[in-house]
């Protein structure tokens, strides 16, 4: 009865929340394994100790029409099995940008010496914003539009979602509705699934692989997934190359010392499907305090 009370906990929660609209831009990110806390809000004090994540992310646009995105989150266990964390991410792109925050919190129940379950809830807000006198009217764009004429003052909405972690041995699978109660994203309009194994001491060296697979939808467009295989050396220096459905390549770097974590990453469109696919550049430092 207490794990069946414990797993009902868990599901509350991540009935409840994950993670916002704009912290999801991870068509243009290519480290969310080094910071999957930032796609799912069950990964909140996953790991042990507090960990502090820094994240940079440029997409190259057309008229350089260029996406920023700078994401902050940190994370910490608080007693055992619940963990809290919150997540800071800006958003510009030509006179638009956005500005979202949120609280997390996540809670595991052990099924068995193999087998866990962590749920998550995530409670936030995404400020939108406009500076509407840099646009440029033309024959489509009528200047009694009152999106154009406003004065492009903030329009600030809530953002709940749902997210929850299933791990055996070293298989996990990993879900998460992010931004359920967005107007414009609907409640299954935007979501995303993970799956990792872990393979440890590869042919008896000091290497650790980590295939990943992750489906993901955004709002008013199609699903698509990412392929990719992560390889730590020594537990210092890691690569990880992998692959989008939409038609990019992708491929980011890094090393870790000791509680520190520096990489960076890389998008190279290869197909024709401009809409989905740019260029970009990630970097991202973590921190680990014990």
């Amino acid at each position: 009865m207490k794990i069946l009370y414990k797993i009902c906990i868990c599901c509350m929660l991540g009935l409840a929340g994950t993670l916002p609209a704009i912290a999801q831009l991870h068509q243009g990110v290519n480290l969310y394994t080094q910071n999957r806390f930032a796609l799912n809000s069950a990964y909140a004090s996953s790991e042990d100790g507090v960990k502090a994540v820094l994240q940079s992310t440029k997409v190259m646009g057309e008229y350089n029409n260029n996406l920023s995105l700078n994401r902050f989150t940190v994370q910490g266990m608080v007693i055992e099995d619940f963990g809290v964390g919150a997540r800071v991410a800006y958003a510009k792109q030509g006179d638009f940008n956005s500005l979202v925050a949120d609280l997390a919190a996540s809670y595991n129940v052990q099924l068995s010496k193999e087998q866990s379950f962590r749920g998550g809830l995530s409670l936030g807000f995404v400020n939108h914003s406009a500076n509407v006198k840099g646009f440029n009217l033309n024959e489509y764009a009528s200047g009694d539009d009152p999106v154009l004429v406003r004065d492009g003052g903030p329009v600030v909405e809530p953002l709940i979602g749902a997210g929850f972690i299933y791990t055996h041995k070293k298989a996990q699978l990993a879900f998460s509705l992010p931004s359920m109660a967005a107007h414009d994203a609907g409640f299954f309009n935007q979501f995303t699934g993970l799956a990792s194994y872990q393979f440890d001491s590869v042919q008896q060296l000091p290497l650790q692989l980590i295939p990943t697979v992750m489906v993901s939808k955004m709002p008013f467009s199609k699903s698509y997934t990412d392929v990719s295989i992560y390889a730590i050396w020594q537990d210092t220096f890691w690569v990880q190359p992998g692959i989008r459905s939409t038609g990019a390549l992708m491929a980011s770097f890094g090393v870790k010392v000791e509680e520190f974590n520096i990489g960076y990453g890389f998008g190279m469109p290869y197909g024709n499907n401009g809409l989905v696919n740019r260029a970009l550049h990630e970097v991202v430092l973590s921190f680990q305090f014990l």
